[in-house]
Protein backbone atom coordinates (compact mmCIF):
# COMPACT_ATOMS: atom_id res chain seq x y z
CA UNK A 1 0.00 0.00 0.00
CA UNK A 2 0.82 3.33 -0.57
CA UNK A 3 1.06 6.51 1.76
CA UNK A 4 -1.68 8.46 1.07
CA UNK A 5 -1.89 11.13 3.63
CA UNK A 6 1.34 12.23 6.42
CA UNK A 7 0.76 14.75 8.89
CA UNK A 8 4.27 15.96 10.83
CA UNK A 9 4.54 17.88 13.71
CA UNK A 10 1.20 19.49 12.99
CA UNK A 11 0.38 22.44 15.61
CA UNK A 12 -2.30 25.22 16.01
CA UNK A 13 -1.89 28.41 18.29
CA UNK A 14 -4.42 30.97 18.96
CA UNK A 15 -4.63 34.18 20.58
CA UNK A 16 -7.44 34.21 23.23
CA UNK A 17 -9.39 37.36 22.01
CA UNK A 18 -9.71 37.86 26.35
CA UNK A 19 -8.43 40.73 27.75
CA UNK A 20 -5.03 38.80 28.79
CA UNK A 21 -4.38 38.28 25.08
CA UNK A 22 -2.88 34.56 26.09
CA UNK A 23 -2.20 32.07 23.51
CA UNK A 24 -2.81 28.61 23.67
CA UNK A 25 -2.26 25.34 22.18
CA UNK A 26 -5.53 23.58 20.26
CA UNK A 27 -3.60 21.15 18.57
CA UNK A 28 -0.01 19.92 19.50
CA UNK A 29 2.48 17.97 17.07
CA UNK A 30 0.15 15.42 15.79
CA UNK A 31 1.79 13.12 13.62
CA UNK A 32 -0.40 10.05 11.80
CA UNK A 33 0.15 7.98 8.35
CA UNK A 34 -2.98 6.96 6.59
CA UNK A 35 -2.42 4.36 3.28
CA UNK A 36 -4.41 3.96 0.46
CA UNK A 37 -7.81 2.23 1.70
CA UNK A 38 -6.94 2.93 5.29
CA UNK A 39 -9.19 4.71 7.46
CA UNK A 40 -8.61 7.33 10.48
CA UNK A 41 -11.00 7.53 13.38
CA UNK A 42 -10.53 11.02 15.64
CA UNK A 43 -11.73 10.89 19.04
CA UNK A 44 -11.38 13.02 21.81
CA UNK A 45 -13.47 15.20 24.54
CA UNK A 46 -14.97 18.63 23.88
CA UNK A 47 -12.67 21.26 23.17
CA UNK A 48 -9.54 18.41 22.25
CA UNK A 49 -8.69 20.07 19.07
CA UNK A 50 -10.10 17.62 16.73
CA UNK A 51 -12.22 20.21 14.68
CA UNK A 52 -9.42 22.70 14.56
CA UNK A 53 -6.81 19.12 13.58
CA UNK A 54 -9.56 18.44 10.42
CA UNK A 55 -9.91 22.08 9.57
CA UNK A 56 -6.08 21.71 9.20
CA UNK A 57 -6.09 18.46 7.38
CA UNK A 58 -8.73 20.48 4.78
CA UNK A 59 -6.66 22.77 3.78
CA UNK A 60 -9.37 26.10 5.36
CA UNK A 61 -6.76 26.94 7.89
CA UNK A 62 -2.87 27.21 7.77
CA UNK A 63 -1.10 25.44 10.77
CA UNK A 64 0.97 26.97 13.00
CA UNK A 65 3.76 24.38 12.32
CA UNK A 66 3.65 20.68 10.86
CA UNK A 67 3.15 19.52 7.63
CA UNK A 68 -0.08 18.02 5.61
CA UNK A 69 1.54 15.59 2.89
CA UNK A 70 -1.31 14.31 0.24
CA UNK A 71 0.38 11.61 -1.67
CA UNK A 72 3.34 12.81 -0.79
CA UNK A 73 2.86 16.90 -1.79
CA UNK A 74 2.21 19.86 1.22
CA UNK A 75 -1.27 20.83 0.37
CA UNK A 76 -0.08 24.69 1.66
CA UNK A 77 2.40 24.64 -1.32
CA UNK A 78 -0.36 23.92 -4.09
CA UNK A 79 -2.17 26.43 -5.81
CA UNK A 80 -5.97 27.84 -4.70
CA UNK A 81 -7.14 26.59 -7.45
CA UNK A 82 -5.32 22.95 -6.95
CA UNK A 83 -6.65 22.84 -3.35
CA UNK A 84 -9.89 23.29 -4.08
CA UNK A 85 -10.08 20.94 -6.52
CA UNK A 86 -8.63 18.50 -3.68
CA UNK A 87 -11.01 19.55 -1.68
CA UNK A 88 -13.64 18.78 -3.87
CA UNK A 89 -12.40 15.40 -5.49
CA UNK A 90 -10.42 14.00 -2.96
CA UNK A 91 -10.80 14.72 0.97
CA UNK A 92 -14.14 14.33 2.80
CA UNK A 93 -14.97 14.22 6.30
CA UNK A 94 -17.62 12.40 8.00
Amino acid sequence: MSVLLEVKNLSKRFSRKDSAGQAFNAVSEVNFVLEDGGFLTVTGHSGSGKTTMLTMLAGLITPSSGEILFCGKNIFSLSARHLSRLRSKKISFI
